[in-house]
């Protein structure tokens, strides 16, 4: 099999991170008062790019283990992806923030608080309302970890199984009242997402030729469990029977993805989104909300509004990316190779 970068992949993450960028920017939008005028329409379908994302998620993260790599390398390798750019993004929002008069700017303990990725579980807010996706990731991260250094990782797909019957369990127990979780605890036992990680570590059994066909009654589990697990009623994450068609839909573009079917979809505009995504993900909600707020409040139109705030949350995730997150993973990836191991980073 081809063990080259996947850039379908890449595409799909730019992808996923303008879908969410314009269900925010036209949901909330739509939503300030004394605006002057509307979009006219609300792309509420982008929230469901946080389903691509987790999914993307298990295939890479499962990609990355598969190598035998040792934990310490897999840990510097999360670390260099992650935590930079993050480091950033916390201290950038915050600036810009403070510099766009947003009603709640976050005090220096707030901010101190979101630079550990641990600030729900401190008691503090999100400086932005996406960072709770990464108390998620963090969580699948320590569980993979801990599968691939056990015999489990012998039994993957049984893992699977296994871990898609727990959240079943968890969900009908809570659905019909027996049990409350608390929020902390979905974000570490993966209650709510756990699925979608699965279906990724699935995607890369077919793209690694390990995937057997009794197993495709697993993907069927996924969507179950989609259907079973009570979600938070985000705004822009309806707990809709439209989460089972979406998360199916999101299935289907992995599954031509991993069966090299929409190479079509590389191009150079399409892997500059996917090289800016994460940056792009981390800056575009608070600040961009923030912007939009002000422009409003000062007579731009709608859609001169979301023009100007698109085209500023590109430059910040652009120079966000190209001065700290590409050269710092770099130096800290090259700093530390063969000192705990080999294996790919993505």
């Amino acid at each position: 099999m081809n063990k080259a970068r996947i850039l379908e992949i890449d595409v799909l993450r730019g992808l996923a991170a303008l879908a969410v960028l314009f269900s925010h920017y036209t949901a909330f939008y739509n939503h300030l008062e004394n605006t002057p005028g509307r979009l006219g329409f609300e792309f509420k379908a982008g929230c469901y790019g946080v389903y691509l994302f987790f999914v993307i998620s298990g295939f890479v993260i499962q990609m990355t283990l598969s190598g035998g790599r040792s934990a310490l390398d897999f840990i510097v390798s999360r670390f260099s992806r992650i935590f930079p750019a993050y480091w950033a993004a916390v201290l950038l929002t915050s600036m810009m923030l403070f510099f766009l008069h947003a009603p709640t700017s976050p005090t220096p303990a707030t901010i101190a608080a979101n630079l550990t990725m641990l600030q729900r579980f401190l008691g503090f807010s999100h400086i932005d309302s996406v960072y709770w996706t990464l108390n998620v990731e963090l969580s699948f991260y320590f569980w993979m970890l801990l599968i691939t250094k056990t015999p489990l990782v012998r039994h993957l797909e049984k893992t699977v199984a296994v871990v898609l019957l727990l959240q079943l369990i968890a969900a009908l127990a809570e659905r019909s009242g027996y049990v409350s979780f608390s929020q902390g605890t979905k974000a570490v036992l993966l209650l709510e997402y756990a699925h979608l990680f699965c279906a990724g570590i699935l995607f890369y059994k077919i793209w690694s030729g390990t995937f057997i066909k009794t197993n495709w009654p697993l993907f069927a589990w996924c969507l179950l469990n989609q259907a079973a697990v009570p979600y938070r009623h985000f705004a822009w994450i309806p707990d809709s029977h439209w989460n089972i068609v979406a998360t199916a839909t999101v299935f289907v573009v992995m599954y031509f993805t991993v069966k090299n079917k929409l190479k079509w979809m590389v191009s150079i505009p399409s892997l500059y989104f996917g090289t800016i995504s994460y940056p792009l993900y981390l800056l575009h909600c608070a600040i961009g909300l923030a912007l939009l707020h002000q422009l409003a409040k000062h007579g731009l139109s709608a859609w001169s509004g979301v023009v100007i705030t698109v085209c500023l949350v590109l430059v910040l995730a652009t120079v966000l990316c190209y001065s700290i997150e590409r050269p710092v993973m770099k130096y800290i990836r090259e700093s530390t190779r063969g000192r705990f191991g080999g294996g790919r980073h993505l």
